[in-house]
């Protein structure tokens, strides 16, 4: 500062409002950087802290933080390079809850992974619950449009109560393990099929002849099971005159 040249009272007015000015045109310009460490949280500008940033309300039933997007907007976005982008628990309710008027209530999209996962050790991964609409919904153009596994239980279960349907399909199915096609040489009354999965006393299997002519009134007579080795043997009523295939399915 020049000490020599005197300064009038309204110059250092107008220097110190000429510096307020730049430094408010710089904000509004460009998000400044903030490095917080236990002060406030800056709006509009980008908080950098290596700490956790907590908000905690401990009056019941109220929102602790309320985000909300007046147009076109994202309300709460979450990003991460490798864990979950937005993680949510809770002690007895929902860990993340999605609502909405038209739209989608929850949504995940994905480029090559999966777009919403669900887990649990004992309960539910993925719940779906309707009114009078679809509960679960699935589409791909190309892959599954709904995917259930499981080691040991059931990967997709389905209820129908009353006279309601458990299972409704509109478009071809495909059993790959539980379905298939066995033949009967010609001069064979039986063939045993392993179908690579579980067969017991309770299985239900079903047989019929789609293909060719064993002779006369000879038709599938019975299934005999043979629980220990895991197969089961499709008998006729008498020899085949000439070879047949017969199409299995086991319901359960």
């Amino acid at each position: 500062m020049d000490t020599t040249t005197p300064r009038s009272r309204r110059a250092l007015l107008a220097a110190a409002f000429g510096g307020v000015a730049a430094v408010a045109t710089q904000a509004i310009g460009s998000p400044a950087m903030t490095r917080a460490g236990s002060g406030a949280v800056n709006l509009g500008a980008v908080n950098v802290s290596g700490d956790t940033t907590t908000l905690r309300n401990p009056t019941d039933q109220s929102v602790v933080l309320r985000a909300r997007s007046e147009g076109a907007g994202i309300g709460v976005q979450g990003i991460s390079d490798s864990r979950a982008g937005v993680l949510g628990r809770s002690r007895a309710g929902p860990g993340v809850a999605g609502e909405s008027a038209s739209g989608a209530g929850v949504e995940g999209r994905t480029g090559s992974g999966i777009g919403v996962r669900g887990a649990s050790a004992d309960g539910y991964g993925v719940v779906g619950n309707s009114q009078t609409n679809v509960a679960v919904y699935g589409s791909t153009d190309t892959g599954y449009g709904v995917f259930g596994q499981s080691r040991w239980g059931t990967a997709l279960y389905g209820l129908g109560e009353m006279d309601s349907f458990a299972l409704q399909t509109d478009g071809k199915v495909t059993f790959l393990r539980s379905a298939g096609i066995a033949t009967i040489p010609a001069g064979s009354r039986s063939v045993t099929v392993d179908p690579d999965l579980a067969v017991n006393a309770d299985s239900k299997i079903l047989a019929t002849i789609t293909e060719g002519d064993p002779g006369g009134t000879t038709t599938v007579q019975r299934i005999s099971r043979d629980t220990v080795a895991g197969t089961f043997a499709i008998r006729l009523t008498a020899d085949a005159a000439a070879a047949v295939m017969v199409a299995w399915f086991i319901i359960s």
